[in-house]
């Protein structure tokens, strides 16, 4: 596999700001296992915002671990993404 270079900074946050396509939060259970959730965001400043209710399971989770995960990615030619950690 030839090398594939990662995107600069200024490509991350463009490629954010324009996409319109769900990102996958992914969280844990109280169990351990993973489980992954589609969810619209924001991505403003830099920053990434999310909006769920707060009995969801992700908001759940997310309160319980304090962690999160996720992904945002292109399904066509070019393909791009952008994956992460957070601390909620």
């Amino acid at each position: 596999m030839e090398d594939i270079p990662g995107l600069s900074e200024a490509e991350v946050q463009g490629f954010l700001n324009s996409s319109k396509i769900p990102l996958h939060l992914a969280t844990t259970n109280d169990d351990g296992s993973p489980v992954i959730h589609p969810i619209w965001f924001l991505h403003e400043n830099g920053k990434l915002y999310l909006y769920t209710g707060k009995d969801a399971l992700k908001a759940r989770n997310i309160k319980r671990t304090k962690n999160a995960y996720f992904s945002v990615d292109t399904s066509g030619d070019p393909y791009k993404g952008v994956k992460g950690k957070a601390s909620a």
